[in-house]
């Protein structure tokens, strides 16, 4: 989101003290109100993705990990203030050292697909969830989590799914072949922690989910003659400039009208407000009126109908009044149409329609 007193973009587990942490996310996960119970539990969590890692240990964590740029198991000074890792996990980084750089092949029936181990691309294929496998069960033994008098937390995320997800759509012979992939290492994971684990798995409860889910790509839709798009924000962000000088005049010593765009919210530069003396509200509604011209727009609000409580009805309300962050969302919001997105992604998942909504829920 854009941090309006920095007047910068921020990533969401970004931490200028510490590289990255957990100290953005606003309230608490399962194993922060495990440790605030007041039992000696463990809480872990790991990720190729930093942030995953970081969201699902919380605040708590005693350590939450993740694949840096060199394809090592890493993590930040807000949990190891040397950046030191546990000598379990330095051995899971020594066996992964001993291989990076090798060709891997990943074959399936319909497609064959190479990289080099270790690589971004590396990651897309099953080799990301064997790897993320290895790390949770070098975790489960190391930190020997289950086998003391209270309740232990392994958190973890198959993050290959969203990464590739994302460069094929889910629609993807990629896509079933990795699922398939990733249905062989849970077994290999639930395998390990029975294995380790005093009593089996009788005594761990297990959970499958997920944060989000996904629309097919635009590509695929307009195969099977599905109305869909994607929207431009970069193009929209300078036409909605032109129009905003046009309209109240260039704002001197200010950036711009519009300053930011993220996930279809566009920021106004308060300075600009400033410069021209400008209510907010009036450039607010002529971003309204400019973006319920685009084709994909269903619905669009700003920061002062949600002040003011003059919301688009219905789910739309319902959705807003549980999402918008005022102190993070945007000045002008737009609701895109069904299956159109703002990225230039294959796919992505960014709106409140049942495609991306829906997500798993297993227990056992």
């Amino acid at each position: 989101w854009y941090d309006r007193k920095t007047k910068k973009m921020r990533y969401c587990v970004a931490d200028d003290e510490y590289g990255f942490s957990p100290r953005s996310i606003s309230g608490d996960t399962v194993g922060d109100e495990l440790k605030n119970a007041g039992f000696p539990s463990k809480v872990y969590a790991l990720a190729l993705k930093d942030r995953a890692a970081i969201a699902l240990g919380g605040h708590r964590a005693d350590l939450s990990f993740w694949v840096d740029p060199k394809g090592d198991w890493a993590t930040s000074s807000f949990y190891s203030k040397d950046l030191s890792v546990p000598d379990w996990l330095k051995a899971v980084n020594t066996g992964l050292q001993k291989t990076r750089g090798r060709d891997i092949t990943w074959k399936a029936a319909n497609f064959t697909r190479t990289a080099i181990e270790g690589s971004t691309a590396s990651l897309l294929m099953p080799f990301g969830a064997e790897i993320t496998t290895d790390a949770a069960l070098a975790t489960v033994n190391g930190a020997k989590l289950g086998m003391g008098p209270a309740t232990d937390l392994l958190a973890l995320s198959y993050s290959t799914h969203d990464l590739l997800g994302h460069k094929t759509g889910p629609n993807s012979q990629e896509m079933e072949e990795i699922t398939v992939a990733e249905d062989k290492a849970l077994a290999r994971l639930l395998n390990g922690v029975k294995k380790a684990v005093p009593g089996g798995l009788k005594n761990v409860v297990f959970v499958l989910t997920a944060d989000h889910g996904v629309g097919p790509s635009p590509d695929y839709l307009k195969e099977v003659r599905i109305s869909t798009g994607r929207l431009v924000p970069m193009a929209m962000v300078m036409e909605a400039n032109l129009r905003l000088n046009a309209k109240f005049g260039t704002p001197k010593g200010a950036e711009a009208w519009v300053v930011a765009e993220d996930s279809l919210n566009f920021y106004l530069d308060s300075d600009a407000l400033n410069a021209k003396n400008v209510d907010r509200n009036q450039v607010e509604q002529e971003l309204k009126k400019y973006f319920l011209t685009l084709e994909g727009v269903a619905k669009v609000f700003t920061r002062t109908e949600y002040e003011q409580n003059r919301l688009p009805p219905g789910e739309y309300e319902r959705q807003i009044k549980k999402t918008y962050f005022p102190e993070r969302s945007g000045d002008v919001v737009i609701i895109q149409k069904p299956f159109w997105i703002d990225s230039q992604a294959v796919a992505t998942h960014m709106t409140g329609y049942s495609y991306d909504r829906n997500a798993p829920l297993l227990i056992s």
